[in-house]
């Protein structure tokens, strides 16, 4: 399965390109914006390799180029229903709306192939200012803050862009 939106496809990583990954390295055949793979890839991409399912982890790839921005995923969380994850973009395309993107075309992706997921809950630092704003304009609204980190949610049937 693909997801496509405007500008980005997320699709699965095959399991040699996980492999790289999972050790911070760029897959050979997979070209990369300059950052990619971020310093928190390897946790994303640790379940595949581990055989965990989930929805994800994506990789996130700019339409125009093939190249790889980021990647996104979500997993069932501890309550039945709720989905947790997260998402990271490199460094050098940040600030263009790709997060955002790639995070709203994933809602509408798990909603239509998860008839299990009643909400989506993800967290980041308070100081995250970038992070907070890809939550809000993908539909999250906070819920609390605890020690440094903001939680949001979604739930199935909420609007969102």
């Amino acid at each position: 399965m693909e997801i496509v939106s405007a500008r980005l496809r997320l699709r699965r990583a095959t399991d040699e390109e996980a492999l790289h990954l999972l050790r911070g390295q760029a897959p050979p055949a997979l070209p990369c914006a300059h950052g990619y793979p971020h310093p928190d890839t390897p946790d994303a991409f640790a379940a595949q390799v581990a055989g965990r399912e989930g929805f994800g982890p994506w990789l996130i790839l700019r339409s125009a180029d093939g190249h790889a921005v980021g990647d996104i995923g979500l997993a069932p969380g501890e309550e039945q229903g709720t989905y947790t994850g997260g998402y990271g973009i490199a460094e050098s395309v940040r600030g263009r709306g790709f997060a955002t993107e790639a995070l709203s075309a994933l809602l509408a992706a798990l909603w239509r192939h998860r008839p299990d997921a009643e909400r989506v809950l993800l967290d980041t630092r308070v100081s995250n200012n970038a992070s907070r704003r890809v939550m809000e304009k993908a539909g999250l609204r906070q819920v609390g803050q605890v020690r440094g980190s903001c939680f949001y949610l979604i739930e199935r049937g909420a609007s969102y862009p």
